[in-house]
């Protein structure tokens, strides 16, 4: 087995390390458009964060890999602020995942925003996962769930100022 990274693989991580640089925060999606693999694309972001160029945070499961935890947490209080402006504008009292994918979508402006991170088709089930994360991490546990207990419902209190808890 080889010691040391081959010189193909070094190239792509600071391709990897450039898109970084360039938008704060990505997902492994956003590398997989440059045309690498799954698996290169994590390998060369996970490169990053062995190597301190890098960070790693979860939401609902999905990976958002940033150039520094000011960055994520910036980027994430982002997408917060924008979906709970989406949710109490639309007046719903409850949201799901898949309530806040539709929101989204009809937004020109919230979509360019979360497109960077999440596929917007309806029913996309990494998509849903990573709003699920969002919403719990915005207004606490689910009150709710419905359709046999898979769709968590959230309730949205649009009277408090704060998004999130």
């Amino acid at each position: 087995m080889p010691s040391g990274i081959s010189k193909k693989v070094r190239m792509r991580i600071e391709e990897v390390a450039h898109l970084l640089h360039i938008h704060g925060c990505i997902t492994t999606r956003a590398v997989m458009e440059l045309g690498f693999s799954h698996t290169q694309a994590t390998v060369a972001l996970k490169h990053l964060v062995a190597t301190g160029r890098a960070v790693r945070l979860k939401i609902g499961g999905i990976a958002l890999w940033c150039c520094s935890m000011k960055s994520a947490l910036r980027h994430v209080d982002e997408l917060r602020r924008a979906l709970h402006a989406l949710i109490c504008s639309a007046r719903v009292k409850y949201v799901s995942p898949s309530d806040a994918l539709e929101l989204i979508a009809r937004s020109d402006e919230a979509s360019r925003l979360f497109s960077r991170y999440i596929n917007l088709r309806p029913r996309d089930a990494t998509s849903l996962k990573f709003l699920n994360g969002l919403l719990a991490s915005m207004y606490g546990e689910a009150v709710f769930r419905i359709r046999r207990g898979t769709m968590p419902l959230y309730f949205a209190d649009c009277r408090s100022k704060s998004s999130h808890h």
